[in-house]
């Protein structure tokens, strides 16, 4: 298709779990949105995953009684991705992950269960 042409308020590159959640947030603001996506499916390095993230300090973690704070994911960050990502993006996560998880088990159907055996879990697997 050489003559396509669409006007949208939101573009989201990509369809994996940042981008379809920027588009459900996007949507739910009432603006058009569009997701592109450079590849048949669908997912990106989110379904690679199976679906897992890690967000730290999260309500699931708050429910199971898992001692977990910013500051030790801090650590943890700074251990395994130390400065190849710049402090503040770091930092940014750390803050808004876990309102992102908020909004979504508020806004949206998608459930999140608590996984005790995964490696990032390490207040649990060691």
């Amino acid at each position: 298709m050489t003559d396509w042409d669409y006007t949208t308020d939101v573009l989201i590159v990509g369809s994996g779990g940042g981008g379809m959640t920027a588009a459900l947030v996007a949507k739910k603001a009432g603006l058009d949105v569009i997701i592109i996506e450079k590849t048949e499916y669908y997912g990106g390095s989110t379904a690679l995953s199976g679906g897992g993230v890690w967000i730290p300090n999260n309500y699931l973690l708050e429910k199971k009684g898992v001692d977990d704070s910013i500051e030790k994911a801090r650590t943890y960050m700074d251990n395994t991705v130390g400065d190849r990502v710049p402090s503040e993006f770091k930092e940014a996560y750390l803050v808004n992950a876990p309102k992102m998880i908020d909004w979504l088990r508020e806004n949206t159907k998608v459930k999140f269960p608590f996984l005790q055996t995964i490696p990032d879990n390490t207040e649990i697997c060691t």
